[in-house]
C-alpha cells in the first residue's frame, strides 16, 4: 500500500459513519494486539482549546526529556500532522505500512460479520500502533468528539485527564444542552485517575464534579482569577501568577492564557505522580509551543490571521482576542463554515468587529456554500461578497483591503489553504 492509497482508504466515505459505542474499536484493537495497553497517556477532552492544551503539554514534556506521542484532529495541511512523535510527523511510509495492517484487520472484521470501524477509529488504531512501536514514554491523546464513546476512550487509564472548556458543538451527536455535552466529555474520567478541568460554566462544572466523585478521582479546577497579563502583542504574551511565577507563551489570545493555566495544573499533577519536570522545562516548553491555525499570524504586511473558530465560544474568543490585539480597528473577515453549525451564534460576537466579509465554501461535503453564507450575512446588514475559490478570496483581500487586518475563520477545513498560501511563498 502506498501513502496515497492509505490516505484514500482512511478518507473512504463508506467508513464515514458515526455509530455510538466502543465495540468496533475494541474488536479492531484486539485483532491488532492491543498496542494501546502498553502506553501512558494524558487524555484531553473538551469543546474548545483541546488542541492548544495538547500542544503545550506535549512541548513541556518534550523539553523535560520525554519521548512524546501526540494525536490530534483534524489536520490543517497534511494528513500526517495528526500523528507525531516530538516535532516529527509520522512518515508517509509508516502511515502506509500501518494502515495496511489496519485494513487487513478491518477486512477480517467484516468477513466475520462485524460492523466496520469508522474512519476516526481506524486512524486512532494507526496512532496507537505507531506510538507503541516507537516506545513513547507518554502520549498526549486528544479526543476526536465527545469522550465517553470516542475511540480514544478505549484506554484503561491515564496519568491525568484534562477537560477544557465545554460549549455547544456537535449537538446532533452529543446532545442539545451543556449538561448533556458535559456528560459525554466527562466520560473520559477513569477510576482513581486525576482530572484537571478548565474554567467551566456552572452546569458543566457540576457534571464533572459528580463524575469525579463517582470515580473517586481527584479534581483540580483551574481559575484565571489571580492572573496578571503583563504583555500581549502579535509576537506572544506574558503573564504572572499570584505566587509571583512568570510565564511566556507564543500562542495569542486571552483564552490561550487560560489554556496555559490548565497545562500548568496538569503538569503539577504529573509531577505529583512522580514524573520529573523541571520549572525550566515547563517555562521553555510553554513558550516554544506552536499550534497552527489557532489565532496564527501568517503574514505581517498586511496582517493576516487564521483561526479555526467554528462554534459560538470559539468565535467569542476570537472577537475578544482581535479587539485586544487591534483595538479600534475593523477587520476584513474571510469566512467559510459547515452548514450544521450555529452560524447565528458564531456571527453575534464577530459582526461588531467586522468591516466586511468575503465568503468561501470549505472543501467538505457538509459545507455551506459561499453564496448562501453571503446571503445570510447581507440579511444581517453586513457587507459580504462570495468568492468562487479560497485563493481568489485571499487575492481579493490583499488587493482591496491591505490597509486592514484580514482574518480567515469559521472552519479548519479551509484555513489550511489560506495558511499555505502565505507560509509556502
Amino acid at each position: 500500500m502506498t501513502y496515497d492509497e492509505a490516505v484514500d482508504f482512511l478518507k473512504n466515505p463508506i467508513y464515514n459513519l458515526t455509530r455510538p459505542g466502543l465495540g468496533a474499536i475494541t474488536e479492531l484493537m484486539e485483532l491488532l494486539g492491543n498496542p494501546q495497553d502498553k502506553l501512558k497517556y494524558v487524555h484531553v477532552a473538551g469543546t474548545n482549546g483541546k488542541g492548544s492544551v495538547s500542544a503545550m503539554t506535549e512541548s513541556v514534556l518534550r523539553h523535560a526529556g520525554y519521548k512524546t506521542g501526540l494525536y490530534t484532529s483534524p489536520f490543517i495541511e497534511r494528513f500526517t500532522e495528526r500523528i507525531r512523535i516530538g516535532e516529527d510527523e509520522i512518515s508517509r511510509e509508516d502511515l502506509a505500512r500501518l494502515t495496511e495492517r489496519v485494513k487487513s484487520a478491518v477486512d477480517d472484521m467484516v468477513a466475520s460479520g462485524h460492523a466496520a470501524p469508522t474512519i476516526f477509529e481506524m486512524v486512532t488504531a494507526v496512532a496507537f500502533m505507531y506510538f507503541s512501536e516507537k516506545e513513547c514514554d507518554i502520549v498526549i491523546l486528544e479526543v476526536g468528539m465527545g469522550g465517553r464513546l470516542d475511540a480514544t476512550n478505549i484506554i484503561k487509564n491515564s496519568e491525568v485527564s484534562i477537560i477544557t472548556r465545554i460549549g455547544m458543538d456537535h449537538t446532533d451527536f452529543l446532545g442539545d444542552t451543556i449538561e448533556k455535552i458535559a456528560e459525554e466529555k466527562a466520560g473520559i474520567i477513569k477510576d482513581a485517575c486525576p482530572v484537571v478541568s478548565s474554567e467551566q460554566r456552572t452546569e458543566a462544572g457540576e457534571i464533572i464534579k459528580y463524575r469525579c466523585n463517582e470515580k473517586s478521582s481527584e479534581l483540580i479546577e483551574v481559575s484565571a482569577s489571580n492572573v496578571e497579563v503583563t504583555s500581549s502583542d502579535i509576537n506572544g504574551q506574558s503573564f504572572r501568577l499570584s505566587d509571583g511565577s512568570e510565564y511566556k507563551i507564543s500562542l495569542l489570545g486571552r483564552h490561550q492564557i487560560k489554556n496555559a493555566l490548565t497545562v500548568i495544573a496538569a503538569i503539577n499533577v504529573l509531577r505529583n505522580g512522580g514524573t520529573a519536570i523541571s520549572e525550566e522545562a515547563l517555562k521553555s516548553g510553554m513558550q516554544a509551543a506552536r499550534w497552527n491555525g489557532r489565532l496564527e499570524v501568517v503574514n505581517k504586511s498586511p496582517v493576516v490571521i487564521v483561526d479555526g473558530a467554528h462554534n459560538a465560544d470559539g468565535a467569542e474568543s476570537l472577537a475578544e482576542s482581535l479587539s485586544d490585539l487591534f483595538p479600534n480597528q475593523h477587520i476584513t473577515f474571510i469566512m467559510g463554515v459547515l452548514a450544521d453549525k450555529d452560524i447565528d451564534a458564531m456571527l453575534k460576537p464577530i459582526i461588531p468587529t467586522a468591516s466586511r466579509f468575503i465568503t468561501v465554501t470549505p472543501p467538505n461535503p457538509r459545507a455551506l456554500s459561499a453564496a448562501k453564507l453571503a446571503d445570510k450575512l447581507e440579511s444581517k446588514g453586513c457587507k459580504a461578497d462570495a468568492c468562487e475559490s479560497i485563493k481568489s478570496a485571499i487575492e481579493c483581500c490583499i488587493k482591496k483591503y491591505s490597509d486592514e487586518v484580514i482574518c480567515a475563520f469559521g472552519s479548519l477545513y479551509y484555513i489550511g489553504e489560506v495558511r499555505a498560501y502565505f507560509i509556502n511563498q
